[in-house]
């Protein structure tokens, strides 16, 4: 036997959006439905808030690896698809350009949605592209914006590039879009070597 439980973004958290400490709305809509299940479940509103308040953003996933100079370096590795980049991008709209480091190894997937995310910030997102198939369908979905993309040869140089080039405000976030095989084992070693370029490079 089981019961349903509802949520809605249109519901308050108990706790204020600058205490959440995971970004992005998808995450606030994740919270509320937490709450409810917590509730359900016999949790305290107290008990609720800490939870809120004291949670770990899980690595790899919206992940902020370092602030150097008020610019945010964001490790969202695990966005393998355009609907996981598009998300990181509202996720972050808030700064004053995002330098993006995309691309990788396709997964017969259509960027369109991508090119009308990047359509509704431009100017302000420039795209830092790694090598790979995907890459290309990247580049070709986002033709109109062309000298807003960088190819790369490497997150090392991504990293460099968005090092040298964002200003205070700005966050880099790699948030690819795309499967990591060309390049790495997995997503998580892609990862991986984001932090460690960003720790080598601050």
């Amino acid at each position: 036997p089981s019961r349903v439980v509802t949520s809605s973004s249109r519901d308050r958290l108990p706790i204020s959006k600058s205490n959440f400490p995971l970004l992005g709305e998808h995450n606030v809509m994740n919270a509320h439905a937490a709450v409810a299940a917590a509730r359900a479940a016999g949790a305290s509103m107290d008990q609720i808030k800490r939870g809120l308040k004291t949670f770990k953003p899980l690595p790899h996933r919206l992940e902020t690896v370092h602030v150097w100079r008020n610019i945010r370096f964001v490790n969202d590795t695990t966005a393998t698809t355009p609907d996981g980049t598009i998300a990181a991008i509202e996720a972050l709209a808030d700064h004053h350009h995002l330098w993006l480091i995309a691309g990788g190894a396709d997964k017969e997937l259509e960027y369109a949605g991508l090119a009308k995310t990047v359509k509704k910030h431009h100017p302000r997102i420039h795209i830092l592209l790694l090598p790979g198939d995907a890459s290309e369908k990247i580049k070709k979905a986002l033709s109109r914006f062309k000298e807003h993309i960088h190819p790369v040869l490497n997150i090392r140089e991504a990293v460099a590039i968005a090092r040298r080039s964002a200003i205070p405000g700005d966050a880099v976030i790699l948030s690819p879009g795309a499967a990591s095989f060309t390049q790495f084992n997995n997503e998580y070693e892609r990862g991986e070597e984001f932090v460690k370029a960003v720790k080598s490079l601050l």
